[in-house]
């Protein structure tokens, strides 16, 4: 049996100019396990300009947040239907050199976005004047020059999987650290921290506990007729919600914990990119133990992602 041990919503969108940025934000999400989505016309094809960008912003996807949700139908659901989680970003890289000044500033400032619904989202990047040559400034060595540099970008952004991105070491390792260090720091999650497990099959632990949840048993006189710590009772519980059943516990939340940091704990759950319990312990471990944090976030995944 095959449990994952995280739900990962997506964290944002990237919507790339041409083709060679495209292959970048690719290389990041393959290498880096980063929960974006990346779009571009005609898969990169067909380049995206700033005097064209409000007109791609206009298609079927983008036009309102409810076609964006529908296409993009793994997003944090929020208690405000009208909007997106606070952490969501729509990152638009362009180059800078096909457009006058104005269109320049009005994308940079995201004044030309202003009366779209994905302004407050919305984070422009831009290359200036254009990534070939953000690249080399970067320190990022080419043997061929001009166009035929685009044919090198496999070499330098190889989506082979390779971890802790070796595959780009030599050719800038500065780009290189200044990923590592911006994952690490802003404690992004990657699909390969997602705990993945094979387990034994303890079926039986299961069922029990999903009766006795719904019988309304402590959770004390649970562990204890299966011989279990309330450690491992809660890791079976754990693995039950991440599979994907819910799990009715609060009878025993609302016997065990104020009504106010539970409604407290759950309002901050709705609004973090987080579940990890290092960001959970910062936020409420004094006023909560280590397994009241966790029988919330039990709580809370069963309510919410179930």
């Amino acid at each position: 049996m095959i449990i994952v041990a995280r739900i990962s919503y997506l964290k944002g969108l990237v919507i790339c100019h041409g083709k060679s940025e495209k292959l970048i934000c690719d290389f990041i999400k393959s290498n880096l396990r980063i929960q974006i989505e990346i779009d571009s016309d005609k898969k990169g094809k067909k380049s995206i300009q700033i005097t064209s960008i409000m007109k791609f912003l206009s298609g079927e996807k983008y036009k309102n947040i409810a076609s964006f949700k529908n296409k993009f139908d793994d997003i944090e659901p929020i208690k405000d239907r009208k909007k997106l989680p606070n952490y969501f970003k729509v990152f638009i890289i362009m180059d800078t050199d096909d457009c006058n000044e104005n269109q320049k500033k009005s994308f940079k400032d995201k004044s030309m976005f202003k009366k779209h619904w994905l302004y407050d989202y919305i984070v422009p990047i831009y290359n200036d004047s254009n990534l070939e040559e953000v690249l080399v400034d970067a320190g990022i060595k080419f043997q061929k020059s001009g166009n035929e540099r685009k044919t090198e970008y496999p070499k330098v952004f190889p989506m082979n999987g390779i971890s802790d991105i070796e595959g780009i070491k030599k050719f800038g390792k500065d780009f290189a650290d200044f990923i590592k260090k911006y994952v690490e720091d802003n404690d992004i999650e990657r699909t390969q921290d997602m705990v993945i497990k094979q387990v034994a099959n303890k079926s039986s632990h299961k069922v029990f506990i999903i009766q006795s949840t719904d019988r309304k048993i402590d959770f004390e006189d649970i562990a204890k007729a299966k011989n279990i710590t309330m450690d491992e009772l809660l890791k079976e519980m754990e693995s039950i919600v991440y599979q994907g059943t819910k799990l009715n516990i609060d009878y025993y939340i609302n016997d065990n914990i104020d009504e106010d940091i539970i409604e407290e704990f759950m309002d901050f759950m709705h609004e973090s990119d987080s579940d990890s319990m290092k960001v959970l312990l910062d936020n409420f471990g004094d006023e909560l133990s280590d397994e009241e944090i966790r029988m919330l976030r039990i709580k809370f995944i069963s309510d919410v992602a179930n």
